[in-house]
């Protein structure tokens, strides 16, 4: 049987195929202020993803100047690291096995 995923982790993983792949170096349109205009995929995703890490840093300095706590920024999605996550995702209704699929 094959192993089922949540639709948008098979959407990225087909996005993320290695560098020699044809999908990477194809341009997508992207809606801008000024018009739309045309970025490669591994531009893009390369762009998206620092830009996210960017932004998690800027709440944390901001929580930490402000004498909040922040809370656990990094993101356990190994199978090794269920233990962690377990409680949150409980308390937000979402269920492992749905998400994921089968295990390993």
């Amino acid at each position: 049987m094959a192993k089922r995923c949540h639709p948008l982790n098979a959407r990225a993983g087909q996005a993320a195929t290695p560098r020699t792949s044809p999908r990477v170096t194809v341009g997508v349109r992207a809606l801008r202020a000024t018009g739309p205009v045309r970025e490669r995929v591994d531009r893009t995703l390369q762009h998206l993803f620092v830009h996210q890490l960017h932004h998690r840093g800027q709440a944390h300095a901001l929580l930490l100047a402000s004498g909040v706590a922040p809370p656990q920024l990094d993101e356990f999605f190994l199978a090794q690291d269920e233990p962690l996550r377990r409680a949150e995702l409980r308390a937000l209704g979402i269920d492992e096995q749905e998400v994921w699929g089968t295990d390993l």
